[in-house]
């Protein structure tokens, strides 16, 4: 990420505690691969978002804990230690059966999504 610090974006990068490195090691070091693994990963992480919101919302809490699962192994896979913790967290409260804390870790990921949106978006102008 120490690269990325003098470029465009690297307030959103350092809010949402982006890896870049590692994200670059998974897609083998072609960073102009970057932009489209990014976009990828913002589709897949807006899915699971809406389905926790969903599951929340019905007060189904196996499928809050399923989707913040399924966010935690990609946000780690792709370096979104931001993503990744909220999600982590989201799904131990749900595996324990609570509602309180919930919601206002789901606004913590809707926020860092928009950050990596906004990341994408500058990535996308450098590349």
């Amino acid at each position: 990420m120490e690269s990325f610090k003098k470029q465009k974006g690297h307030k959103e990068a350092l809010e949402i505690e982006w890896d870049m490195d590692l994200a670059l090691e998974q897609i083998g070091g072609q960073k102009e691969f970057l932009p489209l693994f990014l976009e990828r990963f913002i589709h897949s992480a807006r899915k699971d978002l809406k389905h926790m919101k969903d599951a929340f919302y019905s007060k189904d809490l196996e499928g809050v804990r399923a989707a913040a699962h399924s966010l935690k192994g990609s946000s780690s896979s792709f370096g979104m230690k931001g993503i990744y913790e909220v999600s982590r967290k989201i799904e131990e409260i749900s595996r324990k059966g609570q509602f309180e804390g919930l919601n206002e870790r789901l606004k913590k990921l809707t926020f860092l999504l928009k950050r990596a949106e906004g990341l994408l978006g500058n990535i996308q102008e450098d590349t």
